[in-house]
Formats: structure tokens, C-alpha cells, sequence
């Protein structure tokens, strides 16, 4: 069967399993011959783990989902330390169910360590290569994870031992680490004096530093006040550029506004030229209807009332007759 999702075997992390587990959880056929060989074994090396069957069917075509749903079943059960599923031995077709791809994803994402123990050594299917561990068989899966009595007890020996052999390096350490730092304790008063005796130096240094700083900023003042000179004469030379500055200015505007008065007459003198009061002056007239200038005598007919405009007052004439050329 192929993964749609490529990269699912790389990306499912190992997770260690435990090697004292309580509690085992175990989902397989509650009729095979895989969890009699399951029980028998635990039964003999480890009496004291907790079991939890979690039934399922284990071949056909409904086995996959069932096994998905018993395997969910089994990692939510509380304080459970390891999951295994499997069955017994049988032909490809009757281990298809564990090449499913819903079934490979549950166990590659599960929270407890998963066991894989599908048939026999020489049967291979997809869950074997997403669980945390393959066994060759649901026998050897018991063995797994259910240390004979022997096996506890060198465990605790060899745990003990390893104990007592790290107090020890650790005594033997904080033991050198007292003879160094006693080595290195001074006589307290003795610490005092050389305290009393740095301190008077750090206080002479302060002083001469304060003073140091202090001189130079006299110093420093004598030069800026040299520099800057008497604020007097600072204001008399500023009072000075200000009366230069006003005059400059009152010269500069009296010189703008006689230059826009000569400016303003010849503006003047040409609109007067172009008036039509100076062509009425010259003896022409202005000739209006209804306030509108007369051009043409198609404007008028007769009887029409005119407006006549000239230089001096203005007369209403009433039209007797028109001629047009």
C-alpha cells in the first residue's frame, strides 16, 4: 500500500518505551492466539502491570476501522504507559488491516508509545514501520516490555551501585572544595584593615579628582568669559547693526515706493489715454438703448428712446428714422 502523505515514516518521532511499565493496553482480537500468548507471558514475568484489552476484530475488511477506533480507545485510557497492537500469524491478505493509512497516521501522531507485533517475524506491514518498536511476535512484545523478576532485580543492583558510586565522586568533590576555599579564607580582621586601607585610597583619589575637575572648569570659565567680552559692549555693537539696519531699510523702502509711484502714473496716464471719456472730449458722443452701446442702426427703430452721452452732461433722444448702408 502506498501513503498518499509522503515522508510519514521519516516524520513520526520514536518515543522510548518504558522500561517499568503499570499500565500496558493492548488492542488486538479478545479470541486470538496472540493475547493468550500475550497474558501468559506477562502473566509470568510481570504480575503486578496492569492490562487493558481493548477488543477489536483483526482481518477483513471492516477490521481497519475498528482497529482505528480501538487503538483511540486505548491511547485515551488514563495513566496508560504503552499501546500494542497486533495479532497473530496469518497470510498478507489477512494482515492487510494494518497497512491502512487512517491506522498508520494514529499511530505515528500517538502520545504513548506504540508496539507493533503483526504475525511473525518474517511478516512486515506499514504499522511496523510507524510504530516506536516492532516485535517479531505479540510474545516477544510481552517479553519487551515485561522485565523478568532477574532482570529487576540486577536493574536495582546496578541502579544502586551507580548511586553509590556517584555519592562517593560527590562527597570526594564538595571535600576538595571545602580544603580550597578554607585554603583561601583570611583572617576577617586582617580583611578589614586591607578594606580600611583601599578605602582611604579610593576617598584620596575622589578629592584630588573633584578638585582637578573643578580647576578645569574655572579655567574653562575664565577663557569663555574672555571671549565673550563685556555684555555692554556686546549691546552698544548690537544697537549699532540695528540703527544701520533700520536706515538701510527705511531707504530701501522709501526708494520701492517712489519707483511704484512713477510706475502707477504711467499706468494711470496709459488707461487714461485709452478712456472713451477723453474720444467724448474730442467730440463724440455715446449712444445707448436701455443701457446696451449702439453700434449698428439694425439696434434700433423707430421711436426707440436713446441715451446720448457727452462730455459735458447727456441728452434723450427718441429715433424719427433709421438708415442702414
Amino acid at each position: 500500500m502506498k501513503l498518499k502523505a509522503e515522508g510519514l515514516f521519516e516524520s513520526a518521532r520514536k518515543k522510548p518505551i518504558p522500561t517499568f511499565p503499570r499500565h500496558i493496553a493492548i488492542v488486538t482480537s479478545p479470541t486470538g492466539a496472540a493475547i493468550r500468548d500475550i497474558l501468559n507471558v506477562l502473566s509470568r514475568r510481570a504480575k503486578a502491570i496492569q492490562v487493558t484489552v481493548v477488543p477489536t476484530i483483526v482481518q477483513g475488511e471492516a477490521a481497519a476501522p475498528q482497529i482505528c477506533e480501538a487503538f483511540k480507545k486505548a491511547t485515551a485510557l488514563p495513566d496508560v504507559d504503552v499501546v500494542i497492537v497486533g495479532r497473530g500469524g496469518g497470510s498478507i491478505e489477512d494482515m492487510w488491516c494494518f497497512n491502512d493509512e487512517r491506522l498508520a497516521r494514529l499511530i505515528a501522531a500517538s502520545p504513548v508509545p506504540v508496539i507493533s507485533a503483526v504475525g511473525h517475524e518474517i511478516d512486515f506491514t506499514i504499522a511496523d514501520f510507524v510504530a516506536d518498536l516492532r516485535a517479531p511476535t505479540p510474545s516477544a512484545a510481552a517479553e519487551l516490555v515485561a522485565k523478568s523478576s532477574g532482570e529487576l532485580a540486577n536493574k536495582v543492583v546496578s541502579l544502586e551501585r551507580m548511586l553509590h558510586l556517584t555519592f562517593e565522586k560527590k562527597m570526594k568533590f564538595l571535600r576538595e572544595k571545602m580544603l580550597g576555599l578554607s585554603k583561601r579564607l583570611v583572617d576577617p580582621k586582617r580583611r578589614l584593615q586591607d578594606l580600611e586601607l583601599r578605602n582611604d585610597d579610593l576617598l584620596n583619589r575622589l578629592e584630588f579628582a573633584i578638585n582637578r575637575r573643578l580647576a578645569e572648569r574655572r579655567h574653562r570659565g575664565e577663557l569663555m568669559s574672555q571671549k565673550l567680552g563685556s555684555p555692554q559692549d556686546l549691546i552698544d555693537e548690537k544697537k549699532k547693526d540695528l540703527e544701520y539696519l533700520k536706515a538701510r531699510s527705511e531707504k530701501a523702502l522709501h526708494f520701492s515706493i517712489e519707483r511704484k509711484k512713477a510706475r502707477m502714473g504711467k499706468v494711470m496716464a496709459m488707461l487714461d489715454s485709452l478712456s472713451p471719456l477723453k474720444v467724448v472730449e474730442r467730440g463724440y458722443s455715446i449712444v445707448t438703448k436701455n443701457s446696451q452701446v449702439i453700434k449698428s442702426a439694425s439696434q434700433v427703430k423707430k421711436g426707440d428712446l436713446l441715451d446720448i452721452r457727452l462730455a459735458q452732461g447727456s441728452v434723450t433722444a427718441v429715433v424719427d428714422s433709421v438708415k442702414e448702408e
